[in-house]
């Protein structure tokens, strides 16, 4: 694996202002853990009392700022959010995933959760270009045009609205990329990382490599 020593932000308009921060770190293979369904149990039980978090409509409104309608195209807090507010069950997936379920749930943040082995860097986040398209997960296309995206030399392989399939989590995972997407006037400050980290290591035994904010 090469390692990510950084992720560089490019070719925003003025009026899109993002900021990242981004978490490697390596886990060994992690059965799912009853403290963990109760933390994302716990997490969901808030979020049905508490107002909408201030970073999903700033997600949205970068969303408009490049020409992305956030009603079709969800930010993933807010389509998971509405999720739980509508009675629905949480999605339980491979812990690194469930672990970015949790951290979008206690902050609004929308949460890419990446297998690292299968990105190559350098990695550069920047709208999406005109006819640009990735196999999301799900197997579902997806209409990147207007989104922002986050882009290896393979091309774009992770959105606040859907990752792609490519770089996607499997059981087999070990070294892992958490980002955390945000746009002004809420970015993604170190207290929001900090707690990622936390999340990381209590509830993956991760072995944290590296972090930063990016800008």
């Amino acid at each position: 694996m090469e390692r990510i020593g950084t992720i560089t932000i490019l070719d925003f308009p003025a009026g899109v202002r993002p900021s990242l921060g981004w978490v490697s770190a390596r886990a060994e293979a992690s059965a799912k853990s009853r403290v963990l369904e109760d933390a994302l149990a716990a997490a969901a039980e808030g979020l049905r009392d508490r107002e909408p978090f201030p970073a999903v409509e700033a997600t949205r409104r970068a969303f408009r700022a490049l020409g992305k309608d956030p009603a079709r195209y969800r930010p993933s807090a807010e389509a998971l959010a509405r999720r739980i507010r509508k009675g629905e069950a949480l999605p339980f997936l491979d812990p690194p995933v469930d672990i970015g379920t949790l951290v979008s749930l206690e902050t609004g943040f929308s949460i890419g959760v990446y297998d690292a082995d299968r990105l190559e860097p350098p990695l550069v986040f920047r709208p999406a270009c005109v006819g640009e398209s990735y196999l999301g997960i799900g197997g579902i296309a997806v209409n990147l045009e207007g989104l922002p995206v986050l882009v290896d030399r393979e091309g774009a392989f992770g959105s606040p609205f859907r990752d792609s399939a490519r770089t996607a989590v499997r059981p087999e995972t070990r070294e892992i990329l958490f980002v955390l997407y945000g746009f002004a006037p809420y970015p993604v400050d170190g207290q929001v990382l900090a707690l990622a980290r936390e999340r990381l290591t209590v509830h993956l035994g991760a072995w944290i490599r590296a972090s930063a904010l990016a800008p």
